[in-house]
């Protein structure tokens, strides 16, 4: 049985059902601190990379003293509304997004703030957009962009953004690969069952 679930998880595996990945900017900066992130030295985290526009953004510890109300007890990004967040897979591939922690932090001074994601399907040729209004608060933003290049996050002030969930795009399987697939589970199946009968 462990070998026909191992073969069942093996197969699932190369059909693409692709693991989340939250980025949650935790143990990036020092204890209290905070760490410049820019577009010279931009946040990599589990093959992500965050890219702000310029050097208004920031890695801040739960401790540091700016805060993201209503989430003060973890690390988060913040960034001013001068800069533009752009979230890309490290190896250039296509990604699912499925939302994020966002809000103000307490260096805005115009809140509520407005953000907005873009997710870019086809540069400059397709994308998908949402506004969130009105966040006083770390409010979660359950959007799902499928199969995107590039996620680009913008805020009326100063904001923050924290559990970001990505994960690589799930291949889409050969329709030719269905039927094979199936054989190959109706395999095992069979092979457990002359197992049992011997």
């Amino acid at each position: 049985m462990k070998k026909l679930l191992a073969a069942a998880a093996g197969l699932a595996a190369s059909f693409g059902i692709a693991n989340a990945v939250i980025l949650d900017f935790e143990g990036f900066a020092g204890i209290g601190g905070l760490v410049n992130v820019n577009p010279g030295a931009p946040y990599f985290e589990d093959g992500f990379v965050v890219i702000p526009d310029n050097e208004e953004s920031a890695v801040f510890d739960a401790d540091a003293g700016v805060d993201m109300p209503g989430n003060e007890f973890s690390s988060f990004l913040g960034f001013s509304e001068n800069n533009q967040i752009t979230i890309v897979e490290e190896n250039g591939g296509r990604f699912d997004f499925f939302g994020a922690l966002a809000g103000p932090n307490t260096i805005a001074s115009d809140v509520p703030v407005q953000m907005t994601v873009i997710g870019v399907t086809d540069f400059a040729t397709n994308t998908f957009a949402a506004v969130a209004f009105n966040l006083f608060e770390a409010t979660s933003l359950p959007l799902i962009f499928t199969n995107i290049e590039a996620l680009i996050i913008f805020a009326s002030d100063d904001a923050a953004l924290d559990n970001i969930d990505v994960r690589a795009a799930a291949a889409v399987p050969v329709p030719g690969a269905l039927p094979l697939f199936g054989a190959a589970l109706a395999g095992f199946v069979a092979m457990r069952r002359r197992k049992s009968i011997a």
